[in-house]
């Protein structure tokens, strides 16, 4: 999202876009509703940078899948990048077809760590804050300390935490 808000700030807002894998699930129904087909697949596959999030939420249905391999090809006949984030690496997502996943692996792949103890710490002030319930330094190590995983762990137990009624009071 980071790096999609930087390319938007330097070569303005239609030349990036941010776009989490249950947004195009909708959006592309929604376009078939309201007869916007074409300005859909024109968004997307006209940017320079499209970042797809969380594509192993994509589910595995035919003309959803038929979209995304279309755009990919698009975004590289147009010499656009496209960037995706997903919790295993694209040949092991099922949910994708084999076509997508063979396009998806042809581009460099990176795994990336779990966040250490003093990232962890940050995202938990950083979310806490947000939600306008800050965390005692105390209370946001113990936090930090157990959880294990990805930051979206670290911000699925910030979440939690504040949903939970006791922790209200």
């Amino acid at each position: 999202r980071g790096r999609v808000r930087a390319w938007q700030e330097h070569h303005g807002s239609t030349w990036a876009e941010y776009l989490p894998a249950t947004a195009f699930r909708h959006a592309l129904p929604e376009a078939i509703d309201t007869n916007t087909v074409r300005d859909f697949r024109n968004r997307l596959r006209t940017r320079r940078l499209l970042a797809i999030d969380d594509l192993d939420r994509l589910p595995s249905d035919d003309y959803l899948q038929q979209e995304l391999r279309y755009t990919i090809d698009a975004l590289a006949e147009n010499g656009g990048t496209l960037v995706v984030a997903a919790s295993a690496a694209p040949g092991a997502l099922r949910s994708l077809a084999g076509d997508v996943r063979s396009r998806l692996t042809t581009g460099l792949t990176l795994r990336l760590a779990p966040p250490e103890s003093a990232a962890r710490k940050r995202i938990i002030h950083h979310a806490t804050t947000a939600l306008g319930r800050p965390l005692s330094e105390p209370a946001a190590n113990r936090l930090a300390a157990g959880i294990r995983g990805t930051a979206n762990d670290v911000f699925g137990a910030v979440f939690a935490l504040n949903a939970d009624p006791a922790s209200q009071s």
